[in-house]
C-alpha cells in the first residue's frame, strides 16, 4: 500500500478589490508565503506536485512559498479549486499523479477549511489551528494519505501538521 502526504494551502494575505481573480498578495501576504515555504523544507513536506487556483493570489502564494522553500516543483492551474467546492477539492485530490508522494493544493476559503475541517477529527487538539474554528491565510494542514490518491477519502486520511505561517 502507498503512503501520501497531502497539503492543504489556503492562499496568504491579499489585497482587496475586484476582480477577484486578480487580487494580489500584500507585502505580509508575501512575506507569509515564504514563511510557509521555509517551514515546508524545514518539516520536509516538499511536495513533488503542486494544484493552485487560477486566481492571482494562489499563483502568488505558491511561488513565495516555494522561494521559501528553494524548491522547483510543477505546477498545474486546475478552475475546480477556484470554485471554491469542497467536492471539487476531492476530485482534484482523487486524480493527483501516483508518482506524486507529496502533493498540495493551493486555493481559497471557505473550501479549503472546511475540507481540512471534514478530514480532521473534532477530538483532534494537537494542531496549531483548529481548522473546525478557523482556517487563516497563509495556513497549512497536512494529512497522510494510506493508498492511492483516487481512495482519498476521510477513512484513508490523518491529520499530522495544521499551521498558520507569518513572516
Amino acid at each position: 500500500m502507498t503512503a501520501h502526504r497531502l497539503l492543504l494551502i489556503r492562499h496568504a494575505k491579499t489585497e482587496q478589490g475586484s476582480p477577484d481573480v486578480q487580487r494580489a498578495l500584500t507585502d505580509r501576504g508575501r512575506r507569509d508565503a515564504r514563511a510557509l515555504g521555509e517551514w515546508l523544507r524545514a518539516n520536509e513536506h516538499i511536495p513533488g506536485h503542486v494544484v493552485v487556483s487560477p486566481a492571482v493570489r494562489a499563483k502568488q502564494t505558491w511561488r513565495f512559498a516555494a522561494e521559501g522553500a528553494s524548491a522547483q516543483v510543477p505546477v498545474s492551474v486546475d478552475d475546480r479549486i477556484y470554485s471554491n467546492d469542497v467536492d471539487g477539492l476531492v476530485e482534484v485530490v482523487r486524480t493527483l499523479p501516483e508518482s506524486a508522494e507529496v502533493a498540495a493544493l493551493v486555493g481559497h476559503n471557505p473550501s479549503m477549511q472546511e475540507l481540512a475541517a471534514a478530514w480532521t477529527p473534532a477530538t483532534e487538539a494537537s494542531y496549531g489551528v483548529d481548522p473546525h474554528r478557523d482556517f487563516p491565510t497563509a495556513t497549512v494542514a497536512v494529512f497522510t494519505v494510506d493508498g492511492e490518491w483516487g481512495d482519498a477519502d476521510a477513512t484513508t486520511l490523518r491529520p499530522i501538521a495544521i499551521e498558520t505561517l507569518r513572516g
